[in-house]
């Protein structure tokens, strides 16, 4: 039996479909849960090649094109909520025109909603971490038997519980290949969002898993609340590894960097006795930092950290179950800046049971904190998450014309708290960024940002800015590519 070749996708449509009039502004990176796919089938023998729809421009026609030059038997999707609507017209497509290739999808929107993938058009779906998952797969395949009956894995003619399937997760991701995405990808023609530093950037994940119980976020329902790490040597490893390629800015995608402190240290550590002279971001929380850890990441290299406040309201963050204050924002914020660190938030807007004076609060501290830069997004709730049952009896969905989401399953319908409008909604995150970037301390802490930065991120900021603060106002800024941002 001939080994199957696999063709791994990801259907994004890019930044536009998220950050709407802030487009500019955002991020292409590849896609991390592809190449650590197409990474472990590569170690046992079997062929991958990962396609970014966004990057290199797949169509319905070129994506079946290439299935038949390449003799791929398998397409995989890796699918987000944002991707859903793509990922469906996708599989239909194959199906139509090669119904012999097996179609699959995995990821997060599959784990946390799987019934809404049974479809004709797609075979199997995987939920969980597919790393392990694809290797028996491809097995079966290869073997000439049916792939039923592997764990993380339900065919179409297999029954789904009621409750869903139990997530398979990897329980050592040390013992993983290491993904080295130069492998997989063109970097050259990826690009980061407009604050990060360095002509080439990668997006590198060192922990797995989230023991945190915050009510809007999927993280643990997708890959659980044990944290599963790489060893300190084995992720500068990783580092060093780019760092001997050219590379030498990196974004930290795990939820908290400094979850574990000690580990964090010796992550640090580790990188200075390497001497490796890399410049990183990473994300974390205001109540997982102190004064001496934030030293040895900035002398490790780290130049940012971004918190997820969410708001800077004690009700709300409650209600979020944040586990940690307002006060608490305020002073990891402020260690972060007096160690040197350029510090972001994230407060999202239009969230259950907050009124126009909550939110009016929430940009008022946040515009007189010392962080850098902020982010205020209109709160979406996603299906699976725990606050989406919450939304049901503290907003409704509705459909207008006037608005899109392309972050819920209703491609027509947007969320509206039952204490304001949709468009109070939208109106209170632009009052949010127009209070925090267009007051003096912001221009001038931003002007001093934007130095390190290359030209070409430099000319993206200034777009941004006027297509957010001057097209978007003047209603000639289109919309209906993304809710996120107004």
């Amino acid at each position: 039996m001939t080994p199957p070749r696999f063709l791994l996708v990801n259907p994004t449509d890019g930044p536009e479909s998220e950050y709407g009039a802030l487009s500019r502004s955002g991020a292409e990176l590849p896609q991390l849960g592809l190449a650590a796919v197409a990474s472990a089938l590569d170690l046992v023998g079997f062929h991958a090649t990962i396609r970014d729809a966004h990057i290199q421009g797949l169509t319905e026609r070129s994506l079946i094109d290439a299935i038949r030059q390449g003799g791929f038997r398998v397409v995989g999707f890796s699918v987000y909520i944002t991707t859903m609507a793509k990922t469906f017209a996708y599989a239909a497509a194959i199906k139509r025109e090669l119904p012999d290739v097996i179609v699959c999808v995995g990821g997060p929107q599959v784990t946390l909603a799987p019934q809404r993938f049974r479809t004709d058009t797609i075979d199997y779906i995987f939920i969980g971490e597919a790393d392990e998952s694809i290797v028996d797969f491809a097995q079966a395949l290869a073997d000439g038997r049916l792939p039923g009956g592997i764990e993380g894995v339900v065919g179409l003619t297999e029954p789904l519980p009621d409750a869903g399937l139990p997530l398979r997760l990897v329980k050592d991701i040390d013992a993983l290949p290491p993904i080295k995405l130069d492998k997989w990808y063109p970097l050259d023609r990826f690009y980061p969002a407009i604050h990060i530093r360095g002509k080439t950037v990668v997006n590198v994940v060192s922990a797995r898993g989230c023991p945190y119980k915050c009510t809007f976020c999927a993280a643990a329902e997708v890959n659980g609340r044990r944290v599963r790490t790489l060893s300190p040597a084995t992720f500068v490893d990783l580092l060093g590894y780019y760092a001997s390629i050219g590379i030498s800015s990196f974004i930290f995608y795990d939820d908290t960097f400094s979850l574990n402190r000690k580990r964090t240290l010796e992550i640090c550590r580790e990188i200075m006795t390497r001497n490796l002279k890399i410049e990183w971001k990473c994300f974390s929380r205001v109540d997982a930092v102190d004064p001496e850890l934030l030293e040895r990441m900035r002398d490790a290299g780290c130049y940012c950290i971004t918190f997820g406040c969410e708001s800077l309201n004690d009700k709300t963050l409650s209600l979020l179950k944040k586990g940690f204050t307002v006060q608490q924002c305020i002073d990891g914020i402020a260690q972060a800046t007096d160690a040197g660190i350029i510090t972001c938030a994230s407060f999202m807007i239009g969230l259950p049971g907050e009124t126009e004076a909550d939110l009016r609060s929430t940009i008022r501290a946040a515009a007189a904190s010392s962080l850098s830069q902020a982010l205020f997004p209109v709160f979406e709730p996603y299906e699976g998450t725990p606050i989406y049952d919450l939304c049901h009896t503290t907003g409704k969905w509705i459909v207008d014309p006037r608005y899109r989401n392309n972050l819920l399953q209703n491609q027509e319908s947007v969320w509206v708290p039952d204490t304001m409008s949709r468009e109070t909604v939208e109106s209170l995150a632009q009052e949010a960024f127009s209070t925090f970037y267009l007051r003096p301390h912001t221009i001038g802490v931003m002007s001093r940002l934007v130095w390190p930065l290359p030209i070409e991120r430099k000319i993206r900021l200034v777009r941004a800015g006027f297509d957010y603060f001057v097209m978007n106002r003047l209603g000639r800024k289109n919309k209906a590519a993304g809710s996120r941002y107004r």
